[in-house]
């Protein structure tokens, strides 16, 4: 599946950075609120950088400007930022980098929009920085493409609902998987994100989809392996131990390209079923 950007993606820091952005936005609220109603606002100075709370290094200022409470807004945001991306390695991210820059400039998480632009920026940025040799050679669709593009799918539908229907996913304390359940008259699938355990990437992103017709139940899964020599591979599999026809992977792909369309979901399938099934 080709994506606005095709290199890793951290979901994880993805999200934090939104939280932290949100964060801001809501003292930006409460600040305001106070100052517009008391005409002066009074706030720790030197509090935790991810938390918010304060500890006794921090030090009460009293802010008595619109001026003084904007500049203390953008210092304490800016700090936190910095705070938490010490942390991360971003020499390779380019994803990561673009919104990190994005956000210190603007103070708040880009929209749906931006964040397209950033994504196309980071995209052409990562071509570019491939070494001279690396060419695009067409290559013959394997029923391992298909499950990776099922899995890829899977968890652009999973992060799209997180945003626009966030109630449905049931969100697990930790160690346990965030999960979301989608069903039609065809199938039903749970999607699965490791956020605790995971390597962080788009490999923590697993999927089952139970198909039911008449009497008979089928229950397939989808998940990403780490192998000696392949790398990394998409697998189907069933807990049955008998091997998933190519016919059945091709139906639960269009299944779930049709769930990630009604999703808003924007994208290019690589998968030719005529091409594979001729092939």
């Amino acid at each position: 599946m080709i994506r606005n950007y095709n290199g890793n993606l951290n979901r994880a820091v993805v999200q934090n950075l939104r939280t932290l952005c949100n964060l801001n936005a809501k003292n930006e609220r409460n600040l305001f609120e106070v100052f517009h109603q008391d005409g002066k606002v009074s706030v720790y100075e030197n509090i935790d950088s991810f938390s918010g709370c304060p500890d006794e290094l921090s030090t009460v200022v009293t802010l008595k400007s619109e001026t003084e409470v904007k500049e203390y807004l953008k210092k304490d945001f800016f700090r936190r930022i910095e705070a938490y991306l010490s942390f991360k390695n971003l020499s390779e991210d380019y994803l990561i980098s673009n919104l990190a820059t994005y956000i210190k400039e603007n103070c708040k998480f880009p929209s749906d929009d931006e964040m397209k632009r950033i994504e196309k920026d980071a995209e052409a940025q990562r071509i570019a920085d491939l070494p001279a040799d690396v060419t695009a050679t067409p290559k013959k669709i394997t029923e391992q493409d298909i499950s990776r593009e099922i899995l890829e799918l899977a968890e652009e539908i999973i992060e799209a609902r997180r945003k626009t229907r966030p109630d449905d996913i049931f969100v697990h304390v930790e160690p346990y998987d965030d999960e979301l359940f989608l069903s039609n008259a065809e199938c039903s699938i749970n999607i699965n994100w490791d956020r605790y355990e995971g390597r962080g990437d788009s490999t923590d992103y697993s999927c089952s989809v139970t198909i039911k017709k008449g009497e008979i139940i089928d229950k397939v899964f989808f998940q990403y392996k780490y192998g000696y020599n392949s790398g990394i591979r998409a697998e189907a599999w069933r807990t049955t131990g008998t091997d998933v026809s190519v016919q059945t992977i091709i139906a639960i792909h269009k299944i779930v390209v049709q769930m990630a369309i009604a999703e808003g979901i924007t994208f290019i399938s690589e998968i030719d079923y005529e091409k594979f099934q001729t092939a």
